[in-house]
């Protein structure tokens, strides 16, 4: 495990008198972009090459819980990251100086309308990346309320917090210099901030340029923030990483740049089985999404309350007594916690701005693991790890219903152990004894775990009780498995038409004039998954043409046999 102690010993030695470099010794002292993706694969293997890397606070954090396997070469490496290189140039503006190459490979650049360089432009990058400083100061502390970071003294020419712009290939990073008390971990410190030089690796292109610049200086101003004035457990760098990342959306909520993270392999929505408090350079930003709910919530000063908290105790036990202190309605980070779980669910296509998410819709849907219920009694098992769900998606002959086995273990999750824990969840048609809850239409389910006080199983019902959603034309269950008594849905407003059924060969196989049923508030027409013959239809993908005064329907109904 690191700490914090571990976490800046090595940024010490880079922030003693004459650790700076002059501009003339830069291409031998600064970390080349070749060196930095050195550093990023030895701190987080296996990341998507395709995915930049958001912050280097978790990038250095990363490598010194690792320090003692690292080779000479690599700590030498790391050394010189975290050593402030003098640039070309600076100007102060407000509470800021930014430094600044004007030639060269590190040259600050602004782009074109195209997001190419504009050669000359240096000096009007830096003066942007100065006026946008300032107006993020105004933002998180004048207006949000929090602490402003302390000055770093003289360092960097002057008391203004300082700004370097090099060729990072990545968003930016906050490096703490000096600690400002003598705690172990959990403490304040001096900092300063590097930001890339033109922000063209950023996508969509919409967001190349200034809009990265934005959403950039909104986020590491905040990891200042928090180091400076709050305390850095050096344990914790996910919850610094989720709090900057939703920052960048409540000071710049038009650039979105979050959901790069949220839509990766990486993050939260493929992988909710991985812990709240992972941080694997990927789906710490992803989970930013806490933030938005905790604010839609409570308010966004809930967040500022649970970071005031950071100064005493780690965070999630921060964020515990932040909600244990809620008014009117004080409440538990295990208990909401479960809640976020629950929001996870209605995304995308599901999302419900009016309860949930209020950009719910432009998330991603949460991973599912599919299963079938075949009555009268059926099993779903697995592991998942401390503060983290899985998402089973279970077919019953009536419904679709989702069982969320949530794991609320907190106390295990800050131990970092990296464990898995079991449960198993027992199926039924009938309420076989006390232990089984109803779980939608003729299905009991029975969770079984060793520590019942560390779970939570939610149960999100899909079928007719939620029919009204379906739009008109769209079959359900899809896709359809027949099992003797079930009947697939078509909703359609009509009180009669004819459903016709065909092969994807295009061979009529079924055919018939119906009346329609009322189901879930809406008119429905059906089908048992029989032929004229009245034989079982085969698996596959059937066409059906449902024809209802002045209008016909078609659309495709997958069938799947056992």
């Amino acid at each position: 495990m690191m700490r914090a102690s571990a976490f800046f010993a090595i940024v010490l030695l880079a922030s003693l008198a004459g650790a700076r470099v002059s501009a003339q010794q830069t291409a031998l002292q600064s970390v080349s972009a070749s060196d930095r993706q050195i550093l990023a694969s030895i701190a987080f293997p296996g990341h998507p090459v395709d995915e930049p890397l958001k912050c280097g606070l978790s990038l250095v954090a990363a490598l010194e819980g690792k320090r003692a396997s690292l080779s000479g070469e690599v700590q030498e490496k790391l050394q010189r990251l975290l050593m402030r290189v003098e640039r070309q140039k600076s100007i102060t503006a407000g509470r800021f100086t930014v430094h600044y190459d004007t030639s060269g490979l590190d040259a600050a650049t602004m782009l074109d309308g195209s997001y190419q360089p504009i050669p000359g432009s240096a000096n009007v990058y830096a003066d942007s990346v100065a006026a946008i400083a300032n107006r993020v100061y105004t933002a998180e502390v004048a207006e949000l309320g929090y602490l402003a970071p302390p000055s770093d003294g003289s360092r960097g020419g002057g008391p203004a917090y300082d700004i370097y712009v090099e060729n990072l290939g990545f968003y930016g990073e906050t490096i703490a210099e000096e600690p400002l008390d003598s705690k172990p971990t959990g403490g304040r410190y001096i900092t300063y901030m590097r930001i890339d030089n033109d922000f063209s690796f950023v996508r969509p292109e919409a967001n190349k340029g200034l809009p990265g610049l934005r959403v950039t200086l909104a986020h590491e101003f905040h990891h200042m923030i928090q180091l400076g004035s709050y305390g850095y457990w050096g344990e914790d760098p996910f919850y610094y990483e989720i709090t900057s990342t939703w920052m960048e959306d409540v000071v710049y909520p038009g650039v979105n740049d979050y959901l790069n993270y949220l839509k990766s392999s990486g993050g939260h929505f493929r992988n909710p089985d991985k812990a709240f408090n992972t941080a694997n350079g990927l789906i710490e930003y992803s989970r930013a999404i806490w933030g938005h709910f905790i604010a839609a919530r409570f308010g966004s000063d809930m967040m500022r309350a649970a970071l005031n908290n950071v100064m005493t105790v780690r965070p999630l036990e921060a964020i515990d007594l932040a909600l244990h202190a809620a008014t009117p309605n004080p409440t538990t980070f295990k208990a909401e916690f479960s809640e976020w779980v629950l929001w996870n669910y209605y995304t995308g296509s599901r999302a419900d701005s009016s309860t949930y998410y209020p950009s719910g819709a432009i998330y991603p849907e949460i991973v599912q693991l599919p299963a079938e219920f075949v009555p009268p009694s059926g099993m779903l098992t697995g592991s998942v790890e401390a503060l983290s769900a899985r998402y089973h998606q279970v077919f019953t002959p009536v419904d679709t219903v989702v069982i969320v086995q949530c794991n609320i273990n907190r106390e295990s999750a800050e131990g970092h152990s990296g464990s898995t824990f079991p449960y198993s969840i027992t199926l039924s048609s009938s309420q076989v004894d006390g232990s089984y809850e109803p779980a939608g239409n003729m299905l009991f389910i029975s969770p079984s775990v060793s520590d019942p006080t560390n779970w939570k199983t939610l149960k999100i019902v899909q079928g007719v009780a939620s029919l009204t959603g379906i739009a008109e034309g769209t079959p359900y269950p899809n896709p359809f498995r027949p099992n003797g008594t079930s009947v697939l849905f078509i909703p359609a407003q009509a009180a009669s038409g004819t459903l016709y059924i065909y092969s994807s060969s295009m061979d009529l196989i079924y055919s018939a004039a119906q009346t329609s049923v009322v189901k879930g508030g809406k008119s429905m027409f059906t089908w048992n998954g029989h032929a004229h013959d009245d034989n079982p239809a085969k698996s596959g993908i059937y066409v059906f043409v449902l024809s209802i005064p002045g209008k016909t329907i078609t659309g495709k109904i997958a069938l799947i046999r056992n």
